[in-house]
């Protein structure tokens, strides 16, 4: 079982017993409670992105990684929790898997990797992943990429479909945590040159930053806009190459793009001790009444 932050409530007592992290900073800091370890900490895991389509033309764009987000987990001192980074698809394929669990696996937090955009010669498919790749174009076109299914801790899908590609040699873009891509095998046109929005977290400083955007799939024409989340944007005309997934966010690769490494963000109130790195390193930030870690590269830690 995980060490409460509050072992006791000084001076009085309370009928509820459930407290977000808000809650427990205040009393922490007030001196309502005793400190006893980490306690509960708030939890990001993002997949690494899918790549785009590789091969010549019309093909789809990357998913974004999985994006997964857990509150008020409760942590135990002197466990290991080991911290692993799915690296971005190369351009064809899917990103790998993000981590967060420790020693026991009692806590097993796995974020997807994205899936592949579809082949405009090959599978047309996109593939399944955290949020699913792009359907490649011509006709037919290529279905949608499915978004891939929960892990048991916590529930909940991961993302979103890609968008299926179009009759009109137009590849659909990956799926994003924040929407669907837009493109319907059904469709008049279908495909999306432009990255599929991801989704917001507050964790890493206060302020929502997005994730694991879906990329941009070909098409005829130029252009296509960058939203939030990390993902690349098709590259001109039927053949370009667009531009990968950012590393850090998750991001699916634009067409015949990589797909950008995953991450993993933890934050609790900063009047707890920092964690114990036993491998490894991250970015620590500090705001309002928490800290964060950032991690960018595998790591395994331990809390006191």
């Amino acid at each position: 079982m995980g060490r409460s932050i509050g072992f006791d409530h000084v001076g009085g007592s309370s009928t509820s017993f459930v407290w977000d992290l808000n809650d427990v900073a205040e009393r922490v800091q007030d001196d309502q409670w005793v400190l006893v370890g980490p306690g509960f900490i708030d939890i990001l895991v993002v997949g690494g992105g899918g790549g785009g389509h590789n091969d010549s033309n019309f093909g789809g764009g990357g998913g974004g990684g999985g994006f997964v987000e857990s509150t008020a987990t409760a942590v135990e001192v002197a466990k290991t929790y080991t911290i692993t980074i799915g690296a971005g698809g190369a351009a064809g394929s899917n990103g790998g898997n993000s981590i967060f669990k420790d020693s026991a696996e009692t806590i097993n937090i796995v974020a997807y990797g994205g899936g592949a955009g579809g082949e405009s010669f090959g599978d047309r498919d996109g593939r399944p992943g955290g949020s699913g790749g792009g359907g490649a174009g011509n006709s037919p076109g290529g279905v949608k990429g499915l978004a891939g299914s929960a892990t048991t801790f916590p529930t909940g899908v991961q993302g979103t479909p890609g968008g299926g590609g179009g009759p009109s040699y137009a590849g659909g873009a990956g799926g994003g945590a924040g929407t669907p891509a837009p493109g319907d095998r059904n469709g008049g046109s279908g495909g999306n040159r432009s990255s599929t929005p991801g989704g917001p977290n507050r964790f890493k400083d206060g302020t929502n930053d997005f994730y694991a955007g879906g990329g941009g799939g070909s098409g005829p024409g130029s252009g296509g806009t960058s939203n939030p989340g990390g993902g690349g944007i098709a590259g001109p005309g039927l053949a370009g190459t667009g531009t990968a997934g950012t590393d850090g966010l998750g991001g699916g690769g634009g067409t015949k793009n990589a797909g950008g490494k995953g991450v993993v963000i933890i934050r609790y109130p900063n009047v707890a001790a920092d964690p114990t790195f036993i491998s490894g390193a991250a970015t620590k930030r500090t705001y309002d009444t928490f800290k964060s870690f950032e991690f960018t590269s595998s790591a395994s830690i331990q809390f006191t």
